[in-house]
């Protein structure tokens, strides 16, 4: 329900006015230093082409995806400890949360055109994220080349992942902190 809006109007941000009004579509996304954007349409589509309610409905889906990475990552700590029953109702409100915060997602999903790739960044944080976890706490340090690409490839769709993904960092940290010292 959250969503009808976004996936019955669509309309043109400003980010896109800049690629519209250029002579190419390279030259609107990798001038805003969005480099990933322009590979994601040449790999998506013909020439940058907007497919407006798949696209939509693969971002929403997506979106919700990423949601649940970001839970198993930075639960999956506690629940490890606590051997707990409850991971499946969290994830499930967790997800339900991540993918319907109105502030966020409807900003984010507005863009119609660039939609898809934005939440393929988001998804690539979440697993950078993960990554990140498993070098901090498994010492397997080869997966931090997996999480610099993550990342690397999120900061050229949309440089505000990097945000993103430094909050995730600090909370699986603080998540870790709250277990040493609450349970």
């Amino acid at each position: 329900a959250c969503f009808g809006f976004n996936l019955l109007n669509h309309y043109v941000g400003i980010d896109e006015n800049s690629v519209i009004l250029t002579d190419k579509v390279a030259a609107g996304w990798i001038g805003q230093g969005r480099f990933g954007l322009y590979f994601l349409d040449v790999l998506l589509s013909q020439s940058g082409r907007y497919a407006p309610f798949l696209w939509d409905f693969l971002s929403i889906l997506i979106w919700a995806f990423a949601g649940v990475i970001f839970y198993v990552t930075l639960f999956s700590l506690r629940e490890e400890q606590n051997n707990n029953n409850n991971f499946d109702f969290c994830m499930f409100v967790f997800a339900g949360y991540f993918i319907s915060v109105p502030c966020v997602v409807g900003e984010i999903l507005s863009f119609s055109m660039m939609n898809l790739h934005v939440s393929i960044g988001m998804a690539l944080t979440a697993v950078s994220v993960y990554y990140a976890k498993i070098v901090l706490f498994e010492n397997k340090f080869l997966y931090i080349v997996a999480a610099i690409f993550c990342l690397s490839g999120a900061f050229s769709i949309y440089q505000e992942f990097i945000g993103v993904y430094f909050t995730g960092i600090v909370a699986i940290l603080l998540n870790y902190v709250f277990l040493i010292f609450f349970f």
